[in-house]
């Protein structure tokens, strides 16, 4: 059984509706490459010998809220949105 079956089957039994729960699955992190290509994009501009160390400590404090600003942006539901924090 693949995942994606069990993935429904679990959604089922839990009287989740499937594609809300995919959805949330894919955008939960959807900050993250908006973050990262800010900080790389800073980091050059301001000639910053960055490493991913750093790069983790700016991506986990600032995904969140940025995601949520981006949900909001494409008026996805408020359940996406609650979801990516």
């Amino acid at each position: 059984m693949g995942v994606e079956s069990s993935f429904f089957r679990l959604c089922a039994n839990l009287q989740i509706h499937a594609e809300s729960a995919f959805l949330c699955g894919l955008l939960h992190g959807i900050g993250t490459p908006v973050v990262l290509r800010t900080a790389v994009t800073v980091a050059r501009a301001q000639q910053i010998q960055a490493d991913m160390p750093m790069f983790h400590i700016v991506i986990n404090g600032y995904h969140s809220p940025v995601g949520c600003l981006i949900a909001e942006k494409w008026s996805l539901p408020k359940q996406v949105v609650e979801v990516i924090p």
